[in-house]
């Protein structure tokens, strides 16, 4: 087939489709030249990226074998008459885990607070910039509690184990979860409990949300009332899990340690008192989003594709 991509593919995508026997053209065709251009060329299949197609194109398209979007947002292929999605969950997985570090990291040891005070005063107040920070904390030998379970609280377990951490988790659809984890080659199995929300509440030193996108809170003023006010909160991957109007409260208040934030309730638009808060790491929804997920997400497209003609 020829396939025509409006973008540069990652090279080992597109070795994968050469390999298939395909002819991969890479052209960024205007979209208003691109029913032409796929007529003209004999073009069997389309990957777009980051452009969206509108609906008067694509309804001119409908000869394609297929069309394939690979923008991590909407990545799917249409094949044929069918649509099949990219599993999101395998490939954003260790993006989403790492993130969750930075963002712990930098609460622990107050980084976000000290890159902003560091270019204000360091020149004139190292010295008491030198004992304020100080006071940070050591993740080994505390407690991560994982608030939902999904591939990315996995990627963040077995992150925390070598990190020297427990790990718990609260999820009241789920029993024990066994992670197998390689260390220098070497297999080690390792169970991660779960609590009942009481017992987790009770036992973490810090949490990391995975519900995905869900509607209503799953921790609110209650929750947060039974934390310990050492408690560090993570939120990369549980948009609308916490609630955030709480979550400023407890932390004003000195009720809770920090926070680290990637996804908000009123996104695009988050709240300026979250914005504000110094105690509050923040990055703007970019936790799936890193130059490795968008070569894996290529690469699973390019196999799909491969697999399927």
């Amino acid at each position: 087939m020829k396939i025509l991509s409006k973008e540069s593919l990652q090279p080992a995508a597109a070795k994968l489709l050469e390999d298939a026997g395909h002819e991969l053209i890479t052209v960024n065709v205007a979209d208003n030249q691109i029913v032409n251009y796929i007529q003209d060329n004999q073009i069997n299949g389309l990957i777009i990226n980051t452009s969206k197609l509108e609906t008067s194109i694509l309804d001119q398209l409908q000869n394609l074998t297929f069309i394939a979007n690979t923008n991590l947002k909407e990545c799917a292929i249409a094949l044929s008459d069918k649509k099949q999605l990219i599993k999101l969950d395998l490939v954003n997985a260790n993006a989403v885990s790492e993130l969750v570090f930075a963002h712990l990291l930098n609460g622990a040891r107050n980084l976000h607070d000290a890159n902003r005070n560091m270019p204000l005063e360091g020149d004139a107040n190292f010295n008491q910039l030198n004992t304020l920070y100080q006071k940070g904390i050591e993740l080994e030998g505390k407690t991560l509690g994982l608030v939902g379970v999904n591939k990315a609280a996995e990627k963040v377990a077995k992150k925390a184990v070598a990190f020297g951490m427990q790990v718990i988790y609260y999820d009241p659809s789920l029993e024990n979860v066994q992670l197998s984890i390689e260390i220098l080659g070497n297999s080690i199995s390792v169970n991660i409990p779960a609590k009942s929300k009481s017992e987790f509440l009770g036992e973490v030193d810090f949490i990391s949300f995975h519900t995905g996108p869900v509607e209503k809170h799953w921790f609110g003023k209650d929750e947060l009332a039974q934390l310990k006010p050492t408690v560090g909160i993570i939120n990369v991957d549980g948009k609308g899990a916490l609630d955030e109007v709480a979550l400023v409260e407890y932390l004003d208040n000195n009720k809770l340690l920090f926070a680290g934030l990637d996804t908000f309730e009123s996104e695009p638009n988050p709240e300026i008192p979250i914005l504000m808060n110094p105690k509050i790491s923040l990055s703007p929804n970019i936790a799936k989003y890193t130059i490795d997920s968008k070569m894996n997400m290529e690469i699973e497209m390019a196999k799909i594709i491969a697999e399927s003609y």
